[in-house]
């Protein structure tokens, strides 16, 4: 790579103006994060395409883990083999086997990838040439951008044409997958699969008023006008506990067996399972006002699973839950807001200019090869590292906000992550 490296920056033309100097560097930077990238890409492909066939429990867990009606057809232990059995793959498998979320990350993969791959194409046929043949006189990377071009020019129009028709093009495709996906999730909800589980006519509510909470019967009352009425009302008291005890069973079987004979005796919770006799009970109780007192009831999840419950989140006040939900989403905008400044503080550490002020870094200097690796490479991993922290941070804060099911979290979090993605890169 080295001497990749050395040939083409032999190739620049030396000069000793600063602007000779700066577009050397810029090829240099440029080549050497593309070789490394490259290098690293086909690495990772090799060692995966290695490692596939001989780590099933990591790369195709479901071809035996699941039941039979889940199971995908396994893929033949070939290298690369994996490759048209992925392309091969009908959309309707893959929502039966994996399920609606999984086939719209993928498919959401898919719909990026070619709306950027159609745009980089008409880019380079049409953007790029206008760039090139500018009048500006720049030399390097410089002369391929918009800056080549005279601001009098008309071939400015060129560009503002291009990011027009780009803007509606990319909206069409997403409001046609948001009607791809409104129409999936419609037929998923009423799928006969879904609508004979359990979960799919449940309903969590949370901060259940204690006059409620210690009268069943109210509670029944209070639900029994959606339609189909209800099927069965489950009082939270100490599930929590239960969940953590499930862990010692060999140790706690007998324990367990004692509390759940004396349910009555132990204290309600603030929340409550219903299950309905029809799905569509369970989501208009999800859309509709249940009291009058502020908070009361106002959390109603519907299609829940006891698995996905955060239990110990079940305990927490209304008002603690909403006061925690303004600082943790203060913390977010605070978070969102200063990125900024400790991306560019941490970038600046790394630069070469920086480092090659301190005596063991020394040697950078006057290495067009290493200068070019480390300002190519460097600050971009360091950017990349710093942003695979942050949803973490943002899982974190929504736990200790209160939020009662973890598929919430996840979702909560792709939405903070959008606020932040739109204010630090696309603005």
């Amino acid at each position: 790579m080295d001497a990749v490296l050395n040939a083409t920056a032999g190739l620049i033309p030396s000069s000793d103006s600063d602007d000779t100097k700066d577009t050397s560097n810029s090829v240099v930077t440029f080549l050497a994060s593309l070789v490394i990238n490259i290098a690293v890409a086909l690495v990772i492909f090799v060692i995966f395409c290695i490692l596939r066939p001989r780590l099933r429990r990591v790369y195709a867990p479901r071809t035996y883990a699941v039941t039979k009606d889940k199971r995908p057809e396994p893929v033949s232990r070939g290298l690369f083999s994996w490759i048209p059995a992925v392309l091969r793959v009908p959309d309707t498998d893959i929502i039966q086997q994996s399920g609606l979320d999984t086939y719209m990350f993928l498919r959401s993969i898919r719909t990026m990838f070619i709306m950027f791959a159609v745009i980089s194409i008409a880019s380079a046929a049409s953007i790029l040439p206008v760039n090139v043949k500018g009048t500006m006189e720049l030399t390097g990377l410089n002369s391929l951008s918009m800056g080549n071009v005279d601001p009098r020019s008309n071939w400015l129009w060129v560009h503002i044409g291009f990011f027009a028709a780009i803007v509606w093009w990319s909206l069409w495709n997403i409001v046609g997958e948001l009607r791809i996906y409104t129409h999936l999730r419609m037929w998923w909800l009423t799928h006969p699969n879904t609508v004979s589980k359990a979960g799919a006519s449940t309903v969590l509510v949370s901060n259940v008023p204690k006059s409620l909470a210690n009268d069943e019967s109210r509670l029944r009352d209070l639900f029994s006008m959606f339609p189909g009425g209800i099927r069965q009302v489950f009082v939270n008291r100490t599930f929590d506990l239960f969940e953590h005890l499930a862990a010692e069973i060999a140790k706690c079987n007998r324990f367990i067996a004692k509390s759940a004979n004396n349910m009555d005796s132990m204290e309600r919770q603030s929340s409550a399972l219903v299950m309905f006799n029809q799905q569509v009970g369970a989501h208009m109780a999800a859309q509709t006002v249940l009291d009058y007192r502020p908070f009361s009831m106002g959390q109603v999840t519907a299609g829940v699973n006891p698995d996905d419950i955060i239990w110990s989140n079940l305990e927490i006040s209304p008002w603690s839950r909403r006061i925690r939900g303004y600082v943790t989403f203060a913390i977010t905008v605070g978070l969102t807001l200063l990125w900024t400044i400790i991306a560019a503080a941490l970038s600046s550490l790394v630069q070469v200019k920086s480092l090659a002020n301190f005596e063991a870094f020394k040697w950078l200097r006057g290495n067009s090869v290493v200068l070019g690796i480390f300002s190519g490479v460097v600050p971009s991993l360091v950017l990349a590292l710093l942003m695979s922290v942050l949803p973490y941070i943002l899982r974190l804060l929504l736990y200790i906000e209160g939020t009662t099911t973890r598929s919430q979290i996840k979702l909560r979090m792709l939405h903070r992550l959008f606020f932040f993605q739109t204010w630090n890169v696309y603005l």
